[in-house]
């Protein structure tokens, strides 16, 4: 059986510099982040919820 390491890189492989996980993990934290931010920047506070019409209506006996 072979022994099982922490790391998923083979002996022939060179792990990614860390730089670049950094790198990485900032792009991706970015891209969740910055929409909503952006969301609650341009909405409006003042959002003013219109009522909708009442009509009555009128009973026609036949």
């Amino acid at each position: 059986m072979e022994s099982s390491s922490s790391n998923s890189v083979s002996p022939g492989e060179k792990s990614p510099p860390r730089l670049a996980e950094i790198v990485g993990t900032a792009i991706a934290v970015l891209t969740l982040i910055v929409p909503l931010l952006a969301i609650a920047h341009y909405s409006s506070n003042d959002v003013q919820l219109e009522q909708p019409l009442s009509y009555s209506l009128q009973r026609t006996d036949k």
